[in-house]
């Protein structure tokens, strides 16, 4: 591994692929079974995309708009709080006597990475539960973002009818609660247009026709990205080094300015994943949905689709 290929994959420390799609399943099961640490994590309020004015302690939280430390220096943030938020057409509906609250979140790895997922986060409501994310949403896209990478997107709690909304809660892998924000039960919460959070590492970005280096072996090279209306189309190759590597149209993504990711279009291409023989390289078209407007900022690949492991700045 090559000092680039290692900063770009956090100090080469990753997640196993299995137990990392294990520990995903055990927490959207389990998210009640929280932790409260405690006083631990220092967060403040952000006002300029940035995170300043650190509160030591847990249980006062923050407002709905405020950024939170992470660990290994991570940031999130509650942009807004939707109540009753409508599902897309196709997707299922939350158990009868449920609605779904809709959390508008934001997300930045610091120097170690940060893995990313809608189970993390919990609404507490004035009946006293801790209510999960609903399964059949999943907006925000689960990725271990490489060190400075940031995500936008939508969580959707599955809520019972008539309960208030109290606070949020993000947790981490060990199911502790690592950043608290209080809703106040005051309806939907709207914190206003705010600028993308940031990380304070820089994302390693490169540009377009450059070859990126993998973490299994390899290069990965974004050619060329087309937009047209609600349609982008990718133009990217993989090549495998000394070993196979797995690829497929899945893992590569468009990042779009306020930093939400879209992943490839949901058709049998794009679910599928092909073994690249070592040595060998194949050139694929990945079609993209993105809104009419909306600038892209990068294109990413995620390695085994869970683990970011190049950007290209697109801008």
């Amino acid at each position: 591994m090559n000092d680039r290929t290692q900063a770009r994959s956090g100090g080469g420390r990753r997640w196993p692929a299995l137990g990392l799609v294990g520990l995903v399943a055990m927490v959207v099961v389990a998210a009640v079974v929280l932790r409260d640490d405690g006083g631990g994590t220092p967060r403040g309020a952000a006002t300029d995309g940035e995170v300043s004015g650190f509160n030591p302690s847990l249980e006062t939280g923050l407002v709905i708009g405020d950024a939170a430390r992470l660990p290994e220096g991570g940031v999130a943030r509650v942009n807004g709080v939707r109540l009753d938020a409508p599902l897309a057409a196709g997707l299922p509906a939350p158990e009868p006597g449920m609605t779904l609250v809709r959390l508008d979140v934001e997300l930045c790895a610091g120097a170690a990475g940060l893995f990313v997922d809608a189970a993390f986060w919990v609404g507490l409501g004035d009946d006293g539960g801790a209510h999960s994310a609903h399964l059949g949403v999943r907006d925000l896209v689960t990725l271990t973002l490489a060190p400075g990478s940031c995500q936008r997107g939508a969580v959707d709690l599955a809520v019972p009818e008539g309960v208030d909304l109290q606070g949020v809660l993000l947790i981490d892998t060990t199911e502790s609660t690592v950043a608290r924000w209080t809703a106040g039960g005051q309806g939907e919460r709207q914190s206003g247009e705010l600028p993308p959070l940031r990380s304070e590492v820089e994302a390693e970005a490169i540009p377009v026709g450059s070859p990126a280096d993998l973490v299994t072996g390899g290069t990965a090279t974004l050619h060329a990205v087309a937009i047209e209306g609600t349609a982008a189309v990718l133009d990217g190759e993989v090549c495998a080094g000394d070993a196979e590597i797995l690829t497929g149209p899945r893992y590569w993504h468009v990042q779009l300015g306020d930093h939400r990711i879209v992943p490839a279009r949901r058709d049998g291409a794009a679910e599928a994943a092909a073994t690249l023989a070592p040595a060998t390289c194949t050139r694929m078209s990945v079609e993209f949905t993105v809104p009419a407007g909306a600038p892209i900022a990068a294109a990413l690949y995620a390695t085994d689709g869970l683990f970011e492991d190049a950007r290209w700045s697109v801008e």
